[in-house]
């Protein structure tokens, strides 16, 4: 299931928080590898990915491919 992109960049401003530090909580060995995601350039990560950005977001895996309102 894609992660829909809108839906990340959407609740990563609602914390507050860059990429960069975003990438940083979930583990991430470079930002670009989170910005991939945001952007869409990968919008289907490997399941650990995507619970690692869940994660941080405090969301589901699930909701990460829910469009944002």
């Amino acid at each position: 299931m894609p992660i829909h992109v809108n839906t990340i960049r959407t609740l990563r401003l609602r914390l507050g928080i860059t990429q960069a530090e975003a990438a940083r909580r979930a583990g991430m060995k470079y930002a670009s590898q989170w910005s991939e995601v945001e952007r869409g350039d990968k919008p289907d990560p490997q399941l650990s990915t995507a619970e690692r950005i869940a994660e941080v977001l405090g969301v589901t895996v699930d909701a990460l491919t829910q469009k944002a309102e």
